[in-house]
């Protein structure tokens, strides 16, 4: 993966939201002498059929509605949302929305949004939107009003320091469940997505190179 396909693999949803599962073992002792027999394999091929069963009889998580739009962050060059879904900064494709999901420039599932509003991330971490598409993360908030402005709520209820400090230019409410997870995205590496613009020069030396 390139460098920019590694960052939204490293920035999406960096927040405390890892649920652990417990594995509960726990078959009692049986009464009489146990007999290896076929019924083993027939249990497993019985459940691996009810589970094919059940995955395809699941409904499709809906795709997320996506206009184009303009993440505007401090101290940062604007992060451009497609009509066709692409996240691009500096010219560069970064990540993708595609469906349900947000996928990386590899075409990696880095979130998934469920139609109930769960939000599953890479790696284990979870989130999930409430009746007004507000983000349940880490213990706290994100929601986007109308106006494209981005409130941020601390764990225990208190305004975060950057709330209604970055925005969506261009912003559709019927769009806010993708920008809130493009948003979301971004925020453990709002300064460094992509170097400064250069301000002056014929151009730019490449990082590196003399």
């Amino acid at each position: 993966m390139n460098q920019t396909g590694k960052w939204v693999t490293i920035a999406v949803l960096t927040t405390a939201g890892v649920f652990a599962f417990a594995c509960g073992g726990g078959g009692g002792a049986s009464s009489g002498a146990t007999t290896p027999s076929a019924s083993a394999p027939a249990s497993a091929t019985a459940t691996a059929s009810a589970s094919v069963a059940t995955a395809a009889t699941a409904p499709a998580n809906p795709p997320l509605v996506v206009t184009a739009m303009k993440l505007v962050l401090p101290k940062s060059a604007p992060i451009e949302l497609k009509d066709d879904g692409s996240i691009v900064a500096d010219g560069k494709t970064l990540a993708k929305f595609s469906g349900a999901e947000l996928v990386d420039a590899d075409g990696k599932t880095l979130v998934t949004v469920a139609a109930d509003g769960n939000v599953d991330v890479i790696g284990g971490k979870h989130a999930k939107f409430d009746d007004k598409d507000a983000l349940a993360i880490g213990g706290g908030t994100i929601h986007i009003g109308d106006d494209g402005v981005i409130t941020l709520i601390a764990p225990g209820g208190a305004p975060d320091k950057m709330s209604g400090k970055a925005k969506f230019t261009g912003f559709k409410p019927t769009a806010r469940r993708a920008a809130t997870v493009l948003f979301a995205a971004m925020a453990s590496r709002t300064v460094s997505v992509s170097p400064p613009a250069a301000t002056a020069g014929p151009a730019a030396t490449a990082p590196g190179k003399k």
